[in-house]
């Protein structure tokens, strides 16, 4: 999306690829499986490499950055509709490959939900940016780069309190549509 939106950075990084080896992130990987199994599959963590853009390369920084954030979860949500269709269907009846599609669907559910959050520096905080005044934008993209990580602290052991009883409700909900269970 970036690069269509101007923004070569990822081309010249060799991250324009599907391959999912160069977007995994060792360590978020390893979270996400032990979050997995700990959890019995309620409650997901990862994360992979980000993709770094360039916003001066696009022609509308704010709004084309907002677009490149929004890619991000649609792709997962269109993963989890696709991982999801056979068993929506009914069509495989193999227990392990249903397990598999499941936790596919749910930790890419998961995953578009939780980056959907408006909070630095997760895709919604991005989202959010374009329906603000120029200024106070500007304001946000600052503070993101300042606090991000920070902020991103305070939200994953907050969110097991605050966000967890909005969150699961949602993502069972989603899973269920995208599963039919």
């Amino acid at each position: 999306m970036a690069y269509k939106l101007g923004d070569p950075t990822a081309k010249y990084e060799g991250r324009l690829t599907l391959n999912p080896l160069v977007h995994l992130d060792p360590v978020g990987s390893l979270v996400m499986l032990f979050s997995i199994m700990m959890s019995h599959g309620q409650l997901v963590y990862g994360w992979a490499k980000p993709v770094m853009i360039n916003r001066d390369n696009f022609r509308k920084p704010i709004l084309d950055a907002a677009l490149v954030a929004f890619a991000g979860p649609f792709s997962n949500f269109v993963l989890a509709f696709l991982g999801g269709l056979p068993l929506l269907l009914q069509i495989i009846h193999q227990p392990l490959l249903i397990t598999f599609l499941y936790v596919f669907v749910l930790a890419n559910t998961g995953f578009g939900l939780f980056n959907l959050i408006p909070c630095p520096p997760l895709d919604g905080w991005k989202i959010v940016q374009v329906v603000m005044p120029r200024t106070f934008a500007y304001q946000m993209q600052d503070w993101e780069e300042t606090a991000g990580m920070w902020a991103v602290l305070v939200l994953f052991l907050g969110f097991q309190f605050i966000g967890d009883p909005i969150f699961q409700p949602v993502l069972r909900t989603l899973v269920g549509l995208f599963t039919g269970t």
